[in-house]
């Protein structure tokens, strides 16, 4: 019941535009009460890019991905958040790793 509490109160939050605090309840269910969380782990991938933590969304994007790798916002998300880092052909090295994400998960 605590984690459903906190991913809605952090959804609250997102939509409010309090990032951080919404991020804090993502953490707290990650760290304390179940680090596979799935709904956690994509919102706080969402928090921290609004926050303008790129490593820390990516992060969160590769760790939900091991635990559900069809997760399509998950890998889009993780795509935003490596290019927001990356101009010239390291741009381009992520769109064809883009590429091949969709050819091999479908999506």
């Amino acid at each position: 019941l605590r984690v459903a509490c906190l991913n809605n109160r952090a959804q609250a939050r997102m939509r409010l535009g309090m990032h951080e605090l919404a991020l804090q309840d993502c953490e707290t269910v990650l760290e304390s009460l179940d680090e596979h969380n799935v709904k956690a782990r994509f919102r706080a991938a969402v928090c921290s890019l609004e926050l303008g933590r790129a490593d820390a969304c990516a992060a969160h994007c590769e760790a939900g991905l091991r635990t559900q790798p069809d997760h399509a916002e998950l890998a889009a998300l993780r795509t935003r958040a490596l290019a927001s880092t990356l101009s010239g052909n390291d741009a381009k090295r992520v769109a064809e790793q883009v590429l091949q994400d969709v050819e091999r998960h479908g999506y």
